[in-house]
């Protein structure tokens, strides 16, 4: 970006034509062999990338554009591992508790709780 220049992709102030980057990243990826991506998967190889690297849905938002949280989940959610097992890792241990060696209830109205109570004296 040029000093005092509020565009992104300019080389002398003013926006660059439509086709100058999609032609520039068809050489470059002719260059590195590898497969050339249309200009609009940038985008998304980057919130995947963020996402990847376990930034916060917020960041990745805000660095999109989105007005709404719910369009950027809607459109990446799917990227996210599932992180049941990992969220139950870090709350292992955490909780401390003592089982019951008697019963202080002294109702019985639900019968899988008779049950139990009846269990536990």
């Amino acid at each position: 970006m040029l000093p005092k220049c509020k565009l992104i992709l300019s080389y002398n102030g003013t926006p660059t034509s439509k086709t100058t980057l999609p032609r520039a990243l068809e050489k470059l990826a002719k260059l590195a062999g590898v497969h050339r991506i249309k200009i609009h998967a940038l985008r998304h190889s980057h919130a995947s990338l963020l996402i990847s690297m376990g930034e916060n849905p917020l960041l990745i938002k805000e660095r999109l554009g989105h007005e709404k949280i719910q369009t950027t989940l809607r459109t990446y959610g799917h990227l996210y591992p599932n992180t049941n097992l990992e969220v139950a890792n870090k709350l292992t241990g955490i909780l401390q508790y003592k089982p019951a060696s008697q019963s202080i209830a002294n109702y019985t109205s639900n019968q899988h709780t008779a049950i139990y109570h009846r269990e536990v004296k």
